[in-house]
């Protein structure tokens, strides 16, 4: 079905937008927490209240498919509520990972006249089911939701537990010693930086296991020196950002996102000008582009950017979305992060890349079982 965005005043849609998306923040907080002490119905009672104000701001604002998608939810929780179904792990990923989805259609309200909403009407159908479910039958349905929204059978795919991904690998093979000289020095800088960031110790090496584990299943090969050293410097401008920016918990004014953009252009200039690093630099400078052309610093488009810095920008989403951080209460599982880097597939992140990610994940689940 294909839904027209109703002409609504830009302040009126992004306060809307704002205040939904504060409701989101804390069903996901309550969710986590129910999950760890299912008997607190106050928790339940606050996931209740939320979607029920969500649902109201969006039917206000007559968008009717959206309205229905968290009805759908809050049926759910209603006949949890009522003692009817029983809270579970599957019913608490799948809820997350609607309110995902939530959130990625909201961004489309902002930016299209027109959008479709089969796979809302499709989950929100699947939602009832679970709510509708006999009570030993509830997680079942919950189960075919969650299929459904990931396109696939999970039972391959971590679902309610954490995958662990990428051991510390082995120091690179490096055939010079002034190589070897250099990535320490760079190991030595992002340790450094890391210091500066709460949630950050440890995030290099992590990042560094993790593109290890997924390069044999990537459809293209990055030289591993290079890759090394742009993976340790390509924050490093974040150094010289100041305080209320590198730690904001709160969204950064257009001023404040400028400083923000232009700390790929450091860490490019500053590997640029030492010898042998030409092809990290080009990494670093393109970590945040887009295959859609709307990333930063240059706006450019797949074709222009490298393979290298295609998959460095899909290891640091990776790694933020699965590690606690400062303006997210809780890390997210290994599926939820999977299901976010497919949404934005092909528009922020380069497919391929993103399906060698799950690819990998897949392997590691079934080596784990």
């Amino acid at each position: 079905m294909e839904l027209t965005i109703p002409e609504l005043d830009e302040d009126v849609l992004h306060e809307l937008l704002d205040t939904i998306n504060e409701s989101l923040d804390e069903v996901e907080i309550a969710l986590e927490n129910l999950n760890a002490d299912p008997s607190r119905d106050d928790i339940l009672n606050d996931i209740f209240r939320h979607l029920h104000s969500i649902k109201g701001n969006f039917r206000v604002c007559f968008l009717g498919p959206f309205s229905n998608y968290v009805h759908a939810i809050e049926e759910t929780f209603s006949e949890i509520r009522n003692g009817r179904l029983k809270f579970s792990p599957i019913i608490k990923e799948v809820t997350l990972i609607a309110v995902d989805k939530l959130r990625a259609n909201m961004e489309l309200i902002e930016h299209s006249t027109q959008m479709d909403t089969t796979e809302m009407e499709e989950i929100s159908h699947h939602f009832l089911m679970v709510a509708t479910a006999e009570t030993d039958q509830a997680d079942g349905a919950a189960k075919n939701l969650l299929n459904t929204i990931v396109g696939e059978d999970t039972t391959e795919l971590p679902v309610a537990v954490e995958l662990p991904v990428g051991e510390v690998p082995a120091k690179p093979t490096i055939n010079s010693e002034e190589l070897d000289n250099d990535i320490r020095y760079f190991q030595s800088l992002a340790l450094l930086l890391e210091r500066r960031i709460p949630n950050w110790r440890g995030r290099a090496e992590r990042m560094l296991g993790i593109v290890t584990s997924v390069l044999p299943y990537l459809p293209y090969e990055v030289d591993n020196q290079q890759l090394h050293a742009a993976l340790y410097v390509h924050d490093i401008g974040m150094a010289f950002l100041p305080e209320d920016i590198l730690n904001s918990t709160i969204q950064l004014n257009d001023e404040q996102r400028a400083e923000l953009h232009d700390h790929p252009v450091i860490g490019y200039h500053f590997l640029k000008r030492l010898q042998h690093w030409h092809e990290a630099s080009v990494m670093v400078l393109q970590h945040h582009e887009r295959i859609d052309g709307k990333g930063y610093p240059k706006g450019i488009t797949s074709d222009q950017i490298c393979d290298g810095a295609k998959l460095l920008a899909v290891t640091d989403a990776f790694t933020s979305l699965t590690s606690e951080r400062a303006d997210r209460s809780r890390r997210r599982t290994v599926l939820r992060a999977l299901m976010e880097l497919s949404t934005h597939s092909g528009t922020q992140f380069d497919e391929q890349t993103v399906i060698a990610f799950t690819e990998m994940a897949k392997q590691r689940y079934k080596d784990k079982e």
